[in-house]
Formats: structure tokens, C-alpha cells, sequence
């Protein structure tokens, strides 16, 4: 046998942190609107559509019994809302952490969850011993351990045991992060900072400019430099709208500024909002280019610029399902069905629409071009086939296990039909962040 060897440990990576930024600052900004918009339109947009709950016995086959009863499990104890906060949590700090329990359930004689609850990511500060050397970024207590596994000590910041570290069973812990994130609580807030101090800066001055606007600064103009000429200007100041108005001497003037529909502060708060997409969803990467500036899929169909959208979206539904997939074999596992050979795994919905008709043109002029071999035109319909019973809930000779649709917003659902429609991706999400 052999074992891990090296370090994930890099000395420049472990201070990457702006320092400046405290575990409060973090909470704060993730409570600031946009945040709140930005996270919330990605996670939704994950949960979306469909997922299966399935259950294969030895021999490979759903049990669609058992894959039911899981799925009856999941639901009592709401597993797919706890996981749009853990989605949410990732996005803010980094990873989002619930803790599930479960007892004997006397009716059906299983092992089922009996609960689920959201652990907080700050209040995973440091590890329980002082001899671990963290491998996260900012919540220490979230580490790896010699044998490759995550393990969770957290600080208890209620009731007696106030103050005390308690490692957290990982079996019983159901965790997300964002997509491609390099540590353990690497979030994507982390990156927005910058630009959201751009757009906070840039509101309040918002106000500034209202103000001056509305309401202009008389500005008394000293025609000649003559003794006492101080004091009037602050008589004629303090008079100019009052009833009985300081007269103005023949040497002083007024002068009244206009501003014309002032709007260089508001494209500086659009500039920032707008960069902010960018880091958050890719497709706005790479569909804008800024003023006069072209982007990577500019002069792309939309039919490209949807597929990459969509894309993105199913990714992180299929990182959800991995670490959904640990909670159900464990439930297997407890119920000693994982040693007779039986498996969980959550399947996500197809969320792109496919547009059958033309594929299968494309499919059969390649196939007698001989551009692709009868096998592949074979795999092809297959993916085709379950796609779209996996996205109209078609029932085939292949059965599903248990279908859940999770609840979403219903603004974010309007995303997915404008972009199916053939909106442009980016202006979709944006209609929808803005509101």
C-alpha cells in the first residue's frame, strides 16, 4: 500500500488573504445587497431543475423501493433547503457546513436522518488541537488530515459549553464549496471585495451629486477686494432666501451652479456591479468586454453563449450531487445495504433544452458521410433518449428512482426560460440581480 506524501501546505499561497479584511468584515459584506442578489441567483439557479434520487442493487439495477424510501428520508428532514444555504455559505465564506443526525425509526426499521441543521462557517476558528496545522485559508477549523480525509472542529458559541472545540462526526456532515476553488475555504466574496468597496464608494457619492443637483451652493463672487467685504458675503448668504434679503453691493455677485443630469458617479457604480458578474458568472466574462472593447464570445451565436451558460449552471449542479451522493451511500451504510453491494446516486436533470430535431439531421448527415461510426450515432441517441426523460420526466423501460424538485425563486426561474428562449445569458441574469 501507499500513502500521501507531500504537502498541500504553499508558503506564499497560506498568507494570500488581504490581512486587512477581518473575519467581521467578511460577515458584513456578506450581508450587502448585491452579495445577497449575486449568491442568491447562483444557488437558485443550480437548484432549478430536477434531481433524482436512484438506489442500485448488486446486479446494477434502481431500486426504486429503496431509492424511494431515501428520498421520503431527505425529504422530512428539508435536506434540499439546507443545501441552498450550505450553496449560499459556500459562495460567502468559502464552504457551507450542516450537520445531520439520525436514529432508529421504529415504523420502518431503518436508520433514517432525523435532522439536519446549518453550522456557521466562522465558527470553525481554529482546530481542537493546537498541534494541527490548518490548511485553510481563514476557518482554521476546517482541515485535512494525514489520511486525505476533511475534518470540522468547531467552536460552540452558545450555552454552557460555550467557548469549547468539538470535532464534528464527518459522516454526519454535509459540506459545499464553490466550483474550482483551490482551498478549503476559498470564496468567491473573498474576490468581490475590491469591487464592492468600488460600488459602496461610488453609491454614497451617488447622494452627493443628488444633493448638488437638487439643491446648488450659492457661491458669493468678490468683484473687487474692498474692507468688510466678509461680512456681507456671509450677511448675504445667510438672507439670500429668507424674506428680507441683503441687497447686493454693485462689487459682489452671485453665483448659482447647475448640474445637467450628472451621470459619471452612476457608470462608475455600473462599472463595479458589472465586474462583479464577471467573477460570479463566466459567461459574462466572456460576453463582455467593457466600453469599445470586444470579449471572447462577442461575435459567437447565442446558441453558443446559451450552451456555455448552461454549462456552468450544470456544473455545479453536478458538484452538488457528488456531495449529495455521500450523505445517501451513508445512509446505505448505516443500514448495512453498501456491503451487500448497493449504491446511491443523486442524477441532476439535463438543464440545457436540447433542440432534437436539428441534432438529429447533423447526426445522420455524419453518419452517412461517415464522419462518425454507427457506434457513436448509437451513443448518441442513447445520451438523447435519457435526456429528454430526464428532463420531460418520460418513463421508459429504464426506471428512475424518486424525482424531487427543489423550490426556488421565481424570478430565477425566468432566467432559465429567457435563456432558453435565446435571450443573451448575461442580460438575463443581470435583469434579474438588478431587481
Amino acid at each position: 500500500m501507499s500513502e500521501l506524501k507531500g504537502d498541500i501546505q504553499s508558503k506564499l499561497e497560506r498568507g494570500i488573504l488581504n490581512q486587512r479584511v477581518s473575519d467581521r468584515d467578511l460577515i458584513l459584506a456578506a450581508m450587502n445587497p448585491l452579495v445577497q442578489a449575486l449568491s442568491g441567483t447562483d444557488t437558485q439557479l443550480k437548484f432549478s431543475k430536477p434531481f433524482y434520487h436512484n438506489v442500485y442493487d448488486p446486479k446494477g439495477k434502481v431500486d426504486v423501493e429503496m431509492s424511494h424510501d431515501i428520498a421520503e428520508n431527505l425529504e422530512d428532514i428539508d435536506f434540499f433547503s439546507w443545501a441552498q444555504i450550505a450553496d449560499s455559505d459556500g459562495f460567502r465564506g468559502g464552504r457551507g457546513v450542516a450537520e445531520l443526525a439520525w436514529g432508529l425509526d421504529s415504523n420502518s426499521g431503518y436508520a433514517n436522518y432525523t435532522a439536519m441543521q446549518r453550522r456557521p462557517y466562522d465558527s470553525f476558528s481554529r482546530p481542537k488541537s493546537d498541534k494541527i496545522i490548518s490548511t485553510a485559508l481563514r476557518w482554521k477549523g476546517m482541515y485535512y488530515d494525514k489520511e486525505g480525509h476533511l475534518n470540522f472542529d468547531q467552536t460552540i458559541n452558545t450555552g454552557n459549553k460555550s467557548g469549547k472545540i468539538i470535532q464534528l462526526n464527518r459522516n454526519q456532515v454535509f459540506s459545499l464549496s464553490p466550483l474550482g476553488s483551490r482551498f478549503i475555504d476559498e470564496s468567491i466574496l473573498e474576490y468581490l471585495l475590491p469591487y464592492l468597496d468600488c460600488a459602496a464608494f461610488s453609491f454614497d457619492l451617488i447622494y452627493v451629486v443628488m444633493n448638488e443637483q437638487i439643491n446648488p451652493k450659492d457661491l458669493v463672487i468678490n468683484d473687487e477686494n474692498l474692507p468688510g467685504t466678509s461680512s456681507i458675503a456671509s450677511s448675504i448668504l445667510e438672507g439670500n432666501n429668507s424674506i428680507e434679503n441683503t441687497p447686493i453691493p454693485p462689487n459682489m455677485s452671485i453665483n448659482r451652479p447647475h448640474y445637467y443630469d450628472r451621470q459619471d458617479i452612476l457608470s462608475f457604480y455600473n462599472f463595479a456591479t458589472r465586474e462583479m458578474y464577471k467573477i460570479v458568472f463566466p459567461i459574462s466574462a466572456l460576453s463582455d468586454g467593457g466600453e469599445g472593447k470586444s470579449a471572447l464570445l462577442d461575435n459567437s451565436s447565442s446558441t453558443a453563449k446559451m450552451s456555455t451558460f448552461f454549462a456552468y449552471v450544470q456544473s455545479g449542479r453536478l458538484k452538488f450531487c457528488r456531495e449529495a451522493n455521500k450523505i445517501g451511500n451513508n445512509w446505505l451504510d448505516i443500514n448495512g445495504f453498501k456491503k451487500k453491494g448497493y449504491r446511491y446516486e443523486l442524477i441532476p436533470a439535463p438543464i440545457e433544452p436540447k433542440d432534437v430535431q436539428n441534432e438529429l439531421k447533423i447526426m445522420i448527415a455524419a453518419r452517412e458521410k461517415g464522419d462518425i461510426s454507427q457506434q457513436e450515432f448509437r451513443n448518441w441517441v442513447n445520451s438523447t433518449v435519457i435526456g429528454i426523460r430526464l428532463e420531460e420526466d418520460f418513463e421508459s423501460e429504464v426506471d428512475l428512482g424518486e424525482k424531487v424538485q427543489p423550490e426556488v425563486d421565481p424570478a430565477v426561474k425566468k432566467v432559465i426560460d429567457k435563456v432558453s428562449d435565446g435571450e443573451d445569458p448575461v442580460q438575463a441574469m443581470v435583469d434579474v440581480v438588478s431587481k
